[in-house]
């Protein structure tokens, strides 16, 4: 296993940590974040990270909102998404 691997994996599982503590270590409501995120994020018309991010916070509270909203801003700034360019072609 490569040193990004393990980065990797000990990033995944730190958050999946905080995940079901701010779910009050329910699993069944991890179960059901996940399986929300997963139709949310895969879905053929895609909503807006305010949006997701609202639902989250209705459906399974605050904390699990932030931390959700953490991963979203990493994988912003990890794939260069938040620079605005004018010269893109898609």
């Amino acid at each position: 296993m490569s040193d990004k691997q393990k980065v990797s994996l000990l990033s995944n599982m730190n958050m999946q940590t905080e995940i079901l503590e701010s779910l009050n270590w329910n699993e069944e409501k991890c179960k059901e974040l996940m399986s929300y995120l997963d139709k949310t994020l895969n879905d053929d018309i895609l909503s807006h990270p305010t949006v997701v991010l609202k639902e989250i916070n209705e459906m399974f509270g605050e904390a699990t909102k932030q931390i959700i909203k953490k991963a979203f801003d990493a994988y912003i700034l990890a794939t260069n998404l938040h620079l605005s360019r004018s010269d893109c072609e898609h």
